[in-house]
């Protein structure tokens, strides 16, 4: 069961995460950082949607959470399923030099849920019943959603903001060092 949402909130005030996370600078370091984590992410979403997972959606939560600047958020339809994405994700993130700070398999009466934290991008591959109850979609309400499904179909509940043009590749000489 999902967390439920009122309906007298008030959508043009910021959330109580955006109140409460001080905004980081942009310095050049930190911009060329977060274009890193927006070009994986998308690397990533494409990745879970051919391996079908479905709502794949990317929520950029740069000044809204102190602990990354993008959610990749899928539904996985079965725990084998789930299991696959989580690994092929993780070879993925190795490809590009983005090493797993943490990577978390949950399964409590049934629900599943894989979380790989790769510092600046956090991907979580859930089952149907635990992305309706853990709910991230509504816990970031003013994240705006980057477009990553470039000729393919959008998440059902997509208002996704426009992005750059989405990378093919990540820039290997990008330092991470920043």
């Amino acid at each position: 069961m999902g967390m439920a949402v009122s309906s007298d909130i008030d959508t043009q005030q910021p959330s109580k995460a955006a109140a409460s996370t001080p905004v980081i600078p942009m310095t050049p370091e930190r911009l060329q950082r977060l274009e890193r984590a927006r070009a994986f992410s998308i690397l990533a979403a494409r990745l879970c949607a051919d391996l079908r997972c479905k709502d794949v959606r990317l929520l950029e939560v740069v000044n809204l959470s102190p602990v990354c600047d993008v959610l990749v958020l899928a539904t996985g339809a079965s725990a084998r399923q789930m299991h696959s994405v989580g690994q092929q994700v993780e070879e993925l993130a190795e490809q590009h030099d983005l090493k797993s700070i943490h990577s978390t398999k949950r399964s409590e009466g049934g629900e599943r849920w894989i979380a790989m934290d790769l510092f600046d991008v956090v991907v979580h591959v859930f089952s149907e019943e635990a992305r309706d109850y853990y709910d991230l979609d509504g816990l970031w309400p003013d994240a705006p959603e980057i477009k990553w499904y470039e000729g393919r179909e959008p998440s059902p509940n997509a208002n996704a903001v426009d992005a750059d043009e989405a990378p093919t590749e990540l820039d290997a000489s990008t330092d991470e060092s920043a």
